[in-house]
C-alpha cells in the first residue's frame, strides 16, 4: 500500500507535468463516487494542484501561465441503475483570479490555506450552475 502522501505528490507531479506540456486532465473533484442529488463539498485537491502548477512556472520563468479550470456537471438518469445515462454540461471555463494566485505565493500557511478555500469555492459555485441539484431523487 502506498502512503496516501506519496499518491498525492505523485499525482500532483504528474498534473504538473501534463500542464506543462500543453495537456489537459479530469478530475473528480467531490473525492467519491455517489448517488447523491446535490454536489458534494469538494476536496481542496484541484485548487492545490493549479495554484501549484500557476505558482511553479511564474517562479521558473517569470510569466503566470494561461490555466483554465472547466467545470462539468454530470447528472445521470437512473442514479441507482448501473451504467445509466448520464446528461454531462461542460460550462464557461474559470480562471484563477491573479489575487489568488498572489496570496498563494505567501509564506503565511493560513494565507495559503485561504487561497484554496477561495478558489475550491469558485470552482463549487461553477460546478453548481451545471448539476442538477434537487432535496433528493
Amino acid at each position: 500500500v502506498v502512503p496516501r502522501r506519496n499518491r498525492n505528490e505523485d499525482a500532483f507531479r504528474e498534473v504538473h507535468d501534463v500542464l506543462k506540456s500543453g495537456g489537459a486532465f479530469s478530475i473528480f473533484p467531490e473525492g467519491v463516487s455517489h448517488s447523491e442529488s446535490q454536489l458534494l463539498e469538494l476536496k481542496t485537491g484541484l485548487a492545490r494542484m493549479a495554484l501549484n502548477f500557476l505558482v511553479s512556472v511564474k517562479q521558473e520563468t517569470g510569466v503566470t501561465p494561461p490555466l483554465t479550470i472547466v467545470p462539468v456537471g454530470l447528472t445521470y438518469t437512473s442514479p441507482d441503475e448501473w451504467r445509466s445515462c448520464a446528461w454531462i454540461k461542460f460550462g464557461q471555463g474559470v480562471t484563477v483570479p491573479s489575487k489568488i494566485i498572489e496570496m498563494y505565493t505567501q509564506s503565511e500557511n493560513e494565507i495559503k490555506r485561504q487561497a484554496v478555500r477561495d478558489l475550491t469555492d469558485i470552482v463549487a459555485a461553477s460546478i453548481r450552475r451545471y448539476t442538477v441539484t434537487a432535496p433528493d431523487w
